[in-house]
């Protein structure tokens, strides 16, 4: 198997997340959607959740390759008691039928700007929560 060429080092997480479904005009369609970030970059997340579908709306179909519709990735940020915001397209999902509950991945790019201060916010939450934990001389050295 050939080495992946990514465009940003991918940092594994279980941050709780929630996916909500718009269309350009700032409309919501279907109903949120809660899962789990597994990993992320600055240009897209592989995200966990229960169920395909929201409604009638197929979250990957219904999005894929539709530039009037968009998920978007909310996180909680309890800090600063705000909700970040991401946006994105699906690229990609897996039913993961030998996992218990069967759940189902998502790839998601993002289509905002790398530097967007959300995406920034929810590393630095991921980060932080890697370092739950470990103690001071850990975090200096970023042991273990």
């Amino acid at each position: 198997m050939g080495k992946e060429n990514r465009r940003a080092p991918r940092f594994e997480s279980n941050l709780p997340v929630t996916l909500t479904f718009m269309e350009s005009e700032g409309k919501v369609i279907g109903e949120p959607v809660l899962g789990s970030i597994n990993d992320i970059s600055t240009f897209g997340a592989r995200v966990t959740v229960p169920r395909i579908k929201s409604g009638e709306l197929h979250i990957f179909y219904s999005f894929n390759d539709n530039e009037d519709r968009v998920i978007n990735l909310e996180v909680v940020d309890i800090e600063f008691t705000r909700k970040l915001i991401i946006p994105a397209q699906p690229v990609w999902f897996d039913h993961m039928l030998t996992t218990p509950n069967r759940p189902f991945q998502l790839g998601l790019e993002f289509i905002t700007d790398p530097g967007n201060p959300d995406v920034s916010r929810v590393h630095k939450l991921v980060t932080d929560q890697k370092n739950i934990g470990k103690n001071w001389f850990q975090k200096l050295f970023a042991i273990g």
